[in-house]
C-alpha cells in the first residue's frame, strides 16, 4: 500500500524491497484492525495522506510516534 504514495520508480523499488520489514513494523505498532485493513487494501488514487484515513486520534498518534517512525525509517535504510 505504501508504494501507492511513491513519486518515483526508485521510491517504489525501495518500498518493495523493505516490504516485509515495513509490514512487521505496522503489524506490531498497535494499529486498529480497520487501519491494518486499509494498509492491506491500499489507497485509492488521489486519496491523500495515509493519516487522513486512520479512524481515531489514538490510531493517528501511532502513525507519528517516534518508535513507529523510527522502525519504518530503519526498514527503508536497510533495504
Amino acid at each position: 500500500m505504501l508504494s501507492s504514495f511513491t513519486k518515483t520508480p526508485e521510491q517504489k523499488t525501495k518500498i518493495a524491497a523493505a516490504g516485509s520489514c515495513l509490514s512487521d513494523a505496522a503489524l506490531h505498532a498497535g494499529f486498529s484492525a480497520g487501519s491494518l485493513h486499509f494498509f492491506v487494501g491500499g489507497a485509492p488514487l488521489g486519496s491523500g495522506s495515509v493519516v487522513e484515513h486512520l479512524a481515531t486520534g489514538k490510531v493517528k498518534q501511532l502513525w507519528t510516534f517516534t518508535s513507529f517512525t523510527g522502525m519504518m525509517s530503519g526498514c527503508l535504510r536497510s533495504a
